[in-house]
């Protein structure tokens, strides 16, 4: 198995950190950001992470957070966890998307910022609103599932 994104935590973290604590043997490979132009066009969507694994490429992130879940063990067999599980893997998904966005907005069709002055301000209100909201969603089901 073989997880390949940049020399970053960045989207491939939870996939570096669900393979590790589940003991799958994995190759972590890291690409240089110069290197990315030349690599794109052979990936799925363009994009990175992508796993290979059994022969095969798999892109977007959070299949690939479930993947590695289910293959290391760490995914709930309930309904209802893994219900439990999908929310939270889809509020942090909800977290990142805004702040990648932060990174470079005219990847994403967005006018380039102005200055730094704009990019801070938006990164400010992601921490202070976007990010207190969605998290305000978890407070509840953690303390109930993880009393202690």
């Amino acid at each position: 198995m073989e997880i390949v994104y940049f020399n970053i935590e960045g989207r491939a973290l939870d996939l570096r950190l669900a393979a590790a604590v589940g003991e799958l043997e994995f190759k972590d490979t890291r690409i240089e950001f110069k290197d990315f132009p030349q690599l794109k066009p052979s990936l799925p969507f363009g994009q990175v992470p992508i796993l290979k694994d059994a022969g095969k490429t798999y892109a977007q992130s959070m299949p690939i957070l479930k993947y590695i879940g289910k293959k290391a063990g760490l995914y709930p067999k309930d309904e209802s966890e893994q219900m439990e599980c999908e929310i939270i893997i889809h509020t942090m998904e909800d977290l990142m998307t805004p702040l990648i966005v932060s990174f470079g907005p005219e990847r994403y069709g967005l006018s380039p910022f102005k200055g730094d002055k704009e990019k801070l301000e938006m990164r400010k209100n992601i921490v202070e609103n976007v990010a207190q909201r969605h998290l305000s969603y978890q407070r509840e089901p953690i303390k109930v599932n993880f009393p202690n």
